[in-house]
């Protein structure tokens, strides 16, 4: 979630990003499902800008080695202090709803490292382990090249997320699968998921796409993303129907629609504010508070207005309420870091 300033001053990633978390506490919130595909749209644009401000201050190094690996490791850095805050601010309802942390020290570290421990953490820790990953990988390897592995990768998960009904009499797959998820946990909500995603990025940093996408007008682009946000439907559908699954994650149509949405971002240049700061930061609060807030009181307060009320109108109160809580919440942290010796509030965005 911590990333550098945006390339040449672009807000509109910082008015993206705010979008894009209020669309996953959406997702955390028991969307209507008619929204939930394209609701899935928000991680992997994450991850995307994630590769891009990072890969894009590699690139501006010059090729220095040294210096490429002091934004690498300033990267790594603030997203660990990024993870540590949310970690001890959290740890306690974490440890309530977690309980078996308290005497299984193999299952807290790999929800500590892939899995995640408060709720959407699994996010940064995919960061810290996927950017400099696909780093190193990019000193051996060419952008093309790293594309197409870290696609197949993304294929093999879109699978095994959405689609494993095709599995169902491969009882040699489904065993190696249930062996994987005990030592990594489902890698659908891990490192591997981040790989494809952030080489996207870089790709984006590094110019690698414009060959492809320089030539799309405006029209062309929104008549590309109409088609794929309905064919991504479609393949919900499918899941959905074959699966009787709707909390699946990746999907294959989410890669073109998702580099095509990027693109378009990327191409409306808003000079930066105040306020697009604000949004920027307020986007990593919100998706480090929210999920821990839907599964305490939100949930309570969910099941005892669908007593009185309506269960759908119960889980729109549950929204705005997380919502309200989630911006004091920012407001507050951005006001305060500002004051001496509280300064350390600021490893929150």
């Amino acid at each position: 979630m911590v990333t550098s300033k945006p390339l040449k001053g672009n807000a509109s990633f910082d008015y993206l990003k705010f979008i894009l978390s209020i669309m996953v506490v959406l997702i955390h919130n028991s969307a209507p499902r008619i929204f939930y595909p394209w609701l899935r749209l928000a991680v992997p644009l994450f991850f995307i800008m994630t590769g891009y401000f990072l890969f894009g201050k590699v690139a501006s190094c010059n090729g220095v080695r040294s210096d490429e690996r002091k934004c690498v490791g300033a990267f790594v850095k603030r997203n660990l202090m990024l993870y540590m805050f949310w970690f001890i601010v959290l740890f306690l309802p974490t440890l309530y709803f977690k309980k078996f942390y308290s005497n299984n020290i193999f299952i807290f570290l790999r929800s500590f490292l892939f899995e995640g421990t408060f709720v959407a953490s699994w996010y940064i820790m995919a960061c810290i382990i996927a950017a400099p990953l696909i780093y190193f990988l990019s000193r051996k390897f060419s952008n093309k090249v790293l594309f197409i592995i870290s696609l197949f990768i993304y294929f093999v998960i879109s699978l095994w997320s959405s689609h494993f009904y095709l599995f169902d009499n491969l009882p040699a797959i489904q065993n190696f699968a249930s062996h994987y998820v005990e030592i990594f946990g489902v890698p659908y909500n891990s490192f591997p998921v981040a790989i494809f995603w952030i080489v996207c990025g870089k790709c984006f940093a590094d110019g690698s796409f414009d060959r492809i996408l320089k030539h799309l007008t405006p029209a062309r682009k929104a008549i590309l993303l109409v088609i794929c946000a309905a064919l991504l439907y479609i393949e919900w559908r499918v899941s959905c129907k074959f699966s009787n699954i709707v909390s699946c994650d990746c999907y294959f149509l989410l890669a073109p629609m998702s580099i095509l949405l990027f693109r378009c971002v990327s191409d409306i240049h808003i000079a930066p504010t105040s306020r697009s700061l604000y949004l920027r930061h307020s986007s990593t609060i919100i998706y480090a508070l929210h999920g821990t807030l839907l599964r305490g009181w939100g949930f309570l307060l969910a099941q005892r207005l669908s007593e009185l009320i309506s269960a759908r109108i119960g889980i729109i109160v549950v929204f705005v309420f997380t919502l309200f809580i989630c911006f004091i919440v920012c407001f507050l942290i951005q006001r305060l870091e500002k004051v001496k010796g509280l300064h350390w509030l600021r490893y929150a965005h």
